[in-house]
Parts: C-alpha cells; sequence; structure tokens
C-alpha cells in the first residue's frame, strides 16, 4: 500500500472537493480526507487543521505544483490570437470576446424568450482594453 501524505489543507468543504477534482482530472490519485466529519461539525474545522486533500507520496510534489499554480493565477485562460487585429493601446494580439448581457437579459424578461449572440466586440487579454476591429478576411 502505498503512503499517503497531506498536499494541502482547506476550511471549505465545497472548494476541497474542487481541488481534489481538479487533482484527479491532471492525473493525481488525490483523495479528499476529514471532510464528513468537518462538514457535520463545522466548529471543528480549525481545531483539527481543515479538510485534507491527501495523495499518494510520489505525487505529493506534482499535486502541490498544480494548486500553486492556480492559486497563484497561472491558470487563468489565455486569449485567442486573432490575425490582422492588433489592441490599439499596447499592441497585442490576444483577445477574448466581450458577451453582452444586457440586451439578452432585458428580452428574457420582457418577453420570455431566452436568447444569446456573439459580440463582434474584442478585450485584449494584456491590457483589458476593448476594441471594435474586426479580422481580415481571407481570400
Amino acid at each position: 500500500m502505498t503512503d499517503l501524505q497531506r498536499v494541502a489543507s482547506f476550511y471549505d468543504p465545497e472548494e476541497a472537493h474542487v481541488a481534489c477534482g481538479f487533482l484527479n482530472a491532471n492525473g493525481i490519485d488525490a483523495t479528499v480526507f476529514d471532510a464528513d466529519t468537518l462538514t457535520a461539525l463545522p466548529s471543528y474545522r480549525v481545531a483539527l487543521g481543515g479538510i485534507r486533500i491527501v495523495a499518494p507520496a510520489e505525487q505529493v510534489e506534482d499535486a502541490r505544483n498544480l494548486l500553486e499554480m492556480i492559486q497563484g493565477g497561472e491558470a487563468k485562460r489565455k486569449g485567442y490570437k486573432i490575425e490582422g487585429v492588433r489592441c490599439p493601446a499596447c499592441g497585442n494580439t490576444e483577445f477574448t470576446r466581450v458577451k453582452p448581457w444586457f440586451f439578452p437579459f432585458l428580452i428574457y424578461f420582457s418577453t420570455g424568450v431566452p436568447i444569446w449572440w456573439n459580440s463582434k466586440r474584442l478585450r485584449c487579454t494584456n491590457c483589458g482594453a476593448i476594441t471594435d476591429q474586426q479580422a481580415e478576411q481571407a481570400e
């Protein structure tokens, strides 16, 4: 039997289960310990050190690196490189689409019909500037 070691501790059971699921999805055989006890007795969470995530000893370092990557913000979604469009503020070529919410929300509550459409506005992933430039169409 492999030796299990603590990877991380969380005070919220939901956060512990999400982190464990993330580790499992990335090939780490992680397990949540003490979740049942500390969910039933939430006042014991601090006294017992929180809800633990454990993994086999040979996977602990990889699991900690994955969790640090997420907590450090390195796993944030990058934008899409759109050819022919540059950010007017910084010159970056990676963008995400700006999703409209007001008009779909208004139409839904006035008619009861849920609709959604894609915006042609782009947000720069580097500086956050919004542009209405369109990608050049390849012919």
